[in-house]
């Protein structure tokens, strides 16, 4: 699989690059540019990070006036120079970028660039795919856990048939040696010990018999045990499935309220989410800074007053989805 570089604008996203820690090899690099004026990294954000196997490499930008963005692309036009079969992928909701990516694609090399909402829709594709892999896989395990229960049935049923026949046979085996020394005429001193002999072995052979069908019996029990707790984990999984569904259900109507509130503007309602999943009522300054910076002075400047009202709602809304693990 041919390596993958991300080039990420720390100043646009803030840690939201942090959804595409799951879907990087161990051959991918990443890349933070940042400055002084990106957005700090929540505890919940950088627990995820640290256990992640790709550690980033952070590069400090010189602040100014799209500071970060010259330096990120002047790092680009070096790397190419010296990994040109690379494929680069610029993490940044700025469409400034655009005009270096298709210069650069004119001269044949691989360079994109991935929104904010480009990582949510990834994320969602992969997580829907590990459930249904997983609700997929629960049938079968079913499916092998009734049919070894049926082979051990089976097993312990010929078992005991065997064991009638053997002790059938001992059966039979002593009526004829009682036979063959009555027809010797030796009742009174061969048969009785003859037969005590006998005895002696039909009571060993029911001793083994015996053993055996309790070893086997052990045994069937603890398979029994082992595919019922298969079983109830793969009922586990589907409660926990459905409840998860639930929650979902429930901040339907959060949802509902944000993208009536932006149906007037043009802007994408996961971006804003993520907005309000970095912030508080207590940092209405950081949301307000984040909101201009992302769509510009006037839409921002419009959308902060048009959410501002409905602010308490929203907030709880987006930190409900988060410590719920739903995909907002």
């Amino acid at each position: 699989m041919a390596r993958k570089v991300y080039m990420v604008d720390t100043e646009n996203v803030s840690s939201s690059w942090r959804m595409m820690l799951a879907d990087m090899t161990r051959n991918d690099i990443l890349y933070l540019f940042y400055t002084e004026h990106s957005p700090g990294i929540g505890y919940a954000d950088f627990k995820e990070i640290i256990k992640s196997e790709t550690k980033p490499e952070l590069i400090s930008c010189y602040p100014g006036k799209n500071g970060l963005d010259f330096q990120l692309v002047s790092y680009l036009g070096y790397l190419l120079k010296s990994a040109g079969k690379t494929e680069y992928i610029i993490i940044s909701n700025d469409m400034g970028y655009d005009c270096v990516i298709h210069f650069w694609k004119e001269q044949g090399y691989k360079v994109s660039r991935m929104t904010v909402y480009d990582l949510i829709q990834r994320k969602k594709a992969r997580i829907t795919q590990q459930k249904q892999e997983k609700i997929e896989k629960i049938p079968q395990e079913k499916k092998e856990t009734n049919l070894a229960m049926k082979e051990s049935s089976s097993l312990e049923e010929t078992i005991e048939k065997l064991e009638v026949k053997e002790i059938a046979a001992t059966d039979i085996q002593i009526e004829e040696q009682k036979k063959e020394f009555q027809q010797e005429g030796q009742e009174t001193l061969l048969y009785l010990p003859q037969k005590t002999v006998s005895a002696e072995i039909v009571v060993s052979k029911e001793t083994e018999i015996t053993g055996k069908r309790g070893k086997r019996k052990k045994q069937i029990e603890t398979e029994i045990i082992d595919t019922s707790a298969s079983i109830h984990s793969g009922d586990t999984f589907l409660m926990e499935a459905e409840k998860e569904d639930s929650n979902q259900d429930e901040n339907e109507d959060g949802r509902k309220l944000l993208a009536k509130l932006l149906s007037a503007h043009d802007v994408d309602v996961d971006t804003v989410i993520e907005i309000l999943r970095h912030g508080s009522p207590h940092q209405l300054q950081k949301v307000y800074t984040q909101m201009l910076k992302l769509f510009g002075h006037q839409t921002g400047v419009e959308l902060y007053h048009v959410l501002k009202p409905h602010f308490s709602a929203l907030f709880t809304y987006a930190k409900n989805g988060l410590e719920h693990g739903i995909d907002l």
